[in-house]
């Protein structure tokens, strides 16, 4: 079956219309940008800076922009105040240069060691005073066992703006520690996970500290034998016609199923719901 769950841009945890931060995240591309939600956005984030009519509309938003860090700074340099001292200070420079309000970090690493997360939280901290009064959020996965991570994730609220928990790619053919909690699922975010995940992360965190990201793609599988392939991942884009399009493109025969035992959206087509891609029965 191919599990298809697409909930929201990236939304905070209290309802969109109520939210402390909504942090929307863009990729080189920028595509649709001017039908996004402006109203609602609080943070844009990005990888690549955006283009001057992007910038001018997030300005006349009221929008923050937040870049990736570019120091880089590996783990086991973590405990070296010096190269922390000359990362933050890279930081720093790189969001004056390129005139934005903050950076964010991504680490998805696993196996640390107790010093190194440790340090990662005194490396936060040493950011966010370098880069003062510009602000600096931390990248965390679906739960806090994600991947066996267990970071200190009240420390890194602290020493931030806010934790962005990344729920997606928690399909357990990313990651098998949905075992622990008997939740796992071929979806992308399947909400037993992810509300499983939140409540941990409350557990340690407060609540204004914590903005829940949600994907706008999901993953594609091919039925073999009764067996679920997995194909990869699936946009939004190529999903919506088939469910809202007009006669033309909702022409593939499928069956949507809302909330199923996977707690997920579920796209099942007779055939192929992607041209040029695999045969057989596919889901979403």
């Amino acid at each position: 079956m191919v599990r298809f769950v697409s909930l929201a841009l990236l939304l905070s945890t209290a309802s969109i219309t109520d939210a402390k931060s909504v942090v929307a995240f863009a990729g080189s591309g920028y595509d649709g940008w001017d039908q996004w939600d402006w109203k609602a956005i609080t943070h844009l984030a990005f990888w690549h800076l955006p283009k001057d009519d992007v910038r001018a509309k997030a300005k006349d938003s009221g929008v923050k922009l937040f870049q990736v860090d570019k120091a880089h700074l590996d783990p086991k340099d973590w405990t070296d105040s010096g190269k922390v001292k000359d990362a933050a200070k890279k930081i720093k420079q790189q969001l004056d240069d390129a005139n934005i309000d903050g950076t964010f970090l991504d680490y998805e690493g696993n196996g640390m060691s107790k010093d190194q997360k440790k340090a990662y939280t005194a490396y936060v901290a040493a950011i966010k005073k370098a880069i003062a009064p510009k602000e600096i959020f931390v990248c965390v996965g679906g739960r806090p066992t994600y991947e066996w991570r267990d970071n200190d994730y009240k420390g890194l609220a602290a020493a931030g703006d806010f934790l962005f928990i990344m729920g997606y790619d928690m399909h357990f053919y990313d990651d098998y520690t949905c075992v622990q909690k008997g939740t796992c699922s071929p979806a992308e975010a399947p909400l037993a996970d992810l509300k499983s995940g939140v409540q941990d992360y409350l557990k340690e965190v407060p609540a204004d500290k914590l903005v829940l990201g949600l994907p706008w793609y999901g993953q594609r599988y091919t039925q073999v034998l009764g067996f679920p392939i997995n194909q990869g991942q699936v946009d939004i884009r190529d999903i919506w016609p088939i469910l809202y399009g007009d006669k033309t493109s909702k022409k593939k025969s499928h069956t949507f199923y809302d909330n199923d035992k996977d707690y997920a959206w579920k796209l099942m087509c007779n055939g192929q719901c992607l041209d040029k891609k695999k045969r057989q029965r596919d889901l979403v």
